[in-house]
């Protein structure tokens, strides 16, 4: 009775600070708004990030498959691969809100959740660009203890795992060691690059095809596992060099609405900034760079999303390593969160394999409840 007393007590003593239980409580409501709209089980295409390989005969995007070749034949159950992709997806949201919240960019967080990004963060669950960001927070944390060469060996990682990284978190990780050394260390930038580059270099120049024979034995040891492919046309990136280019992928109506705005949006968040000359260069750069994908073809919706967690993660190192915030402009980055609010109200990203982003009405919640009971109920159970 005595300890239930001192516990009503300390309560009593607790002054509550409104600000912050307004804080958590838009956050909590922006993470289940995006889960809400855009989340699914993963796809088939995106278990294949996780399975292929080096030990199959593969070298680019081999990276998580051979992290997982130990599990044997389970590494093609699906099953197993979506507990380790829901799990690197929980992962990523918990680090942005952990460092959306210590670096005081609540703010853009729930903007970022509220927008397009955060409903598409959850439908794209299994891509491998949320391993990569994970991966990005490693890179940052060696950065941050000048072990260069470590957080260069993670981001080969990240290259292995797939080329995207070039296009997402290795300019980002030039950011950081820029923010970090407050100024340009060619040192530095060398022993951070080095190792990627020699990488890419290598994939490109001997691995970025493999024989139909390496294919034709990967879908056999699948079939004699028992997990047959559920997307077989992912091989056909085996059989596709760097240079066979697509069409620009977006629509003149994304070119307008969707990709200036990200473009103007990536400019203002560099110009909130003040930095060195190349070190405003390494910034802009990392937020805009994933359109380019875009010009080369494939999946405009994903660039888009892609530019779009750029701009925002770039706002997180800048103030990950200056906590004096002396070279952040306040009025321009007040400018800025503007800016942000507004590319989010215009910014459009459809989904994959037919789903769409769910409605806020009775249809939508009612179809989210049985997505998420049919989905538990064909979990095999152990």
């Amino acid at each position: 009775m005595d300890f239930v007393n001192k516990f009503i007590a300390y309560f009593k003593n607790v002054k509550l600070n409104y600000e912050v239980i307004l804080q958590y409580a838009l956050i909590v409501l922006s993470v289940s708004y995006a889960c809400y709209r855009g989340f699914r089980m993963p796809g088939g295409w995106s278990e294949n990030y996780y399975q292929i390989s080096m030990f199959d005969g593969f070298f680019r995007r081999s990276f998580i498959g051979t992290l997982l070749s130990p599990l044997g034949c389970q590494r093609f159950n699906y099953f197993v691969i979506a507990f380790f992709q829901i799990s690197v997806l929980f992962c990523v949201l918990s680090s942005l809100v952990i460092f959306a919240l210590r670096q005081k960019l609540w703010l853009y967080l729930i903007v970022y959740l509220f927008s397009d990004a955060g409903g598409f963060l959850f439908h794209e669950v299994g891509y491998v660009e949320q391993f990569i960001y994970l991966l990005l927070i490693v890179e940052i944390y060696f950065i941050s203890e000048k072990k260069y060469l470590i957080s260069a060996v993670v981001a080969s990682a990240s290259l292995l795992s797939s080329e995207l990284a070039i296009m997402t978190s290795i300019p980002l990780m030039i950011v950081a060691c820029v923010c970090a050394e407050h100024r340009i260390n060619i040192r530095s930038l060398i022993l951070l690059l080095a190792p990627p580059i020699v990488i890419f270099v290598l994939q490109y120049a001997f691995f970025q095809t493999v024989s139909a024979s390496t294919i034709e034995r990967f879908v056999a040891l699948r079939s004699q596992c028992g997990f047959p492919m559920i997307r077989g046309d992912y091989l056909d990136v085996f059989s596709t060099r760097y240079n066979t280019l697509s069409s620009i992928s977006f629509t003149p109506w994304q070119i307008v609405f969707d990709v200036i705005p990200l473009m103007v949006l990536g400019i203002v968040t560099t110009i909130s900034i003040r930095m060195e000359k190349f070190a405003a260069f390494a910034v802009a750069y990392a937020c805009i760079v994933p359109l380019a994908v875009g010009m080369l073809g494939w999946d405009s919706n994903r660039w888009l999303f892609l530019c779009y967690t750029n701009i925002f993660i770039s706002l997180i190192i800048v103030r990950i390593f200056d906590n004096d915030s002396a070279n952040l402009n306040k009025s321009k980055i007040s400018v800025c969160l503007v800016m942000f609010f507004v590319v989010s109200l215009f910014l459009s990203i459809g989904y994959f394999d037919g789903f769409s982003p769910r409605k806020l009405n009775h249809t939508g919640f009612v179809g989210f409840i049985c997505y998420i009971s049919k989905s538990i109920n064909v979990v095999p159970k152990f």
